[in-house]
């Protein structure tokens, strides 16, 4: 679980990386002289859909995360599993994060 957290981590970093980086694209499609607004509408779509795909791939992680922290939860109350001090990291890297 703990690696999950460090991948989800990875993952916004990336994905700020990615933004940023499609917000400076579409400025610079915005104010490029040499396309007409058919091309700058299709350019920019294209963005968004990279975006939102990237925001998905986020969102699948996190589900994923939080089926794996259920089911330790699950293990340490039936008594499977110790409380090793997990939920103290786990919720460190959750806060990070966010």
């Amino acid at each position: 679980m703990v690696l999950i957290a460090n991948e989800m981590i990875v993952v916004r970093d990336a994905i700020n990386r990615r933004d940023a980086k499609a917000n400076d694209q579409i400025g610079r499609i915005i104010h490029s002289h040499g396309m007409n607004n058919q091309d700058r509408i299709h350019q920019i779509v294209v963005l968004q859909a990279e975006i939102t795909g990237k925001f998905f791939g986020t969102l699948q992680a996190i589900e994923e995360f939080e089926r794996q922290k259920t089911a330790m939860w699950r293990l340490i109350d039936l008594g499977l599993k110790e409380d090793d001090g997990m939920e103290l990291l786990l919720w460190n890297r959750m806060e990070n994060i966010e």
